[in-house]
């Protein structure tokens, strides 16, 4: 009977998908020591076009065995999508990961003897950004299918005022470099001119607000961004 019932009272945090645009999850009984015995599934699935970040937070599992130096015992396995990316066991916290598509899988698996504290992690979805920029200018789109429940003042670069404009199926933002707080920096020994963008996500009554460092090196006139992490998602 007690099997049975730990079965079935483990089903529900060890099953699950997340779909939200931010958030995290853990082991079972997490911060206290997960149950032995246990398969678990979660999976982070955002909007077709998206990629995940996942940052893990405190990482805690089984020793890996001292004969074969592998996961042999109690493991963490990532998907990204059919692709694993690998395995993590002991205290070896898995790095920060950004997957190639809109899906990643977590499996934990344990075994019969001993257990640790487990896991802790947190994700963002990845919002599909096209920048480009001139000798002047950075040009951002956004496509209006990735933000569905945002309005434009929900998208801005640098400050509230520098809002995107849509156009069609795109939230646009195009700004002078002199313009929405745009700064020049000396990089790697170039000249890089950046700025932030901004994003607010409805979440409950609130707002959870995504940055993304935009950059353009001058010289090439490439442009590149990359997600910040949130204080509070991280």
């Amino acid at each position: 009977g007690g099997r049975g019932f730990k079965a079935s009272y483990f089903s529900g945090e060890c099953q699950q998908v997340f779909t939200a645009i931010t958030g995290n999850f853990s082991s079972p009984r997490y911060p206290n020591i997960y149950p032995n015995n246990i398969n678990c599934h979660w999976t982070v699935q955002q909007p077709p076009g998206y990629r995940v970040k996942v940052q893990f937070l405190h990482f805690e599992l089984e020793a890996r065995d001292s004969l074969s130096d592998a996961c042999d015992y109690d493991f963490v396995a990532i998907f990204d999508g059919d692709t694993l990316l690998g395995k993590w066991c002991g205290q070896d916290q898995p790095p920060s990961l950004l997957s190639s598509g809109n899906r990643l899988l977590f499996v934990l698996s344990a075994d019969r003897n001993s257990a640790s504290r487990g896991f802790h992690v947190s994700y963002a979805g990845v919002i599909p950004v096209n920048i480009s920029c001139t000798r002047t200018h950075f040009q951002i789109q956004v496509p209006v299918h990735a933000l569905p429940t945002l309005t434009r003042s929900d998208v801005y670069l640098g400050r509230p005022s520098c809002m995107a404009q849509l156009l069609g199926s795109l939230y646009r933002i195009g700004s002078r470099f002199d313009a929405c707080g745009t700064e020049s920096q000396r990089r790697r020994n170039t000249t890089v001119l950046v700025n932030i963008l901004y994003i607010n996500f409805p979440a409950g009554e609130q707002k959870v607000t995504q940055e993304y460092e935009v950059q353009c090196e001058l010289k090439r006139k490439e442009a590149s961004y990359n997600i910040i992490p949130d204080s509070e998602l991280y």
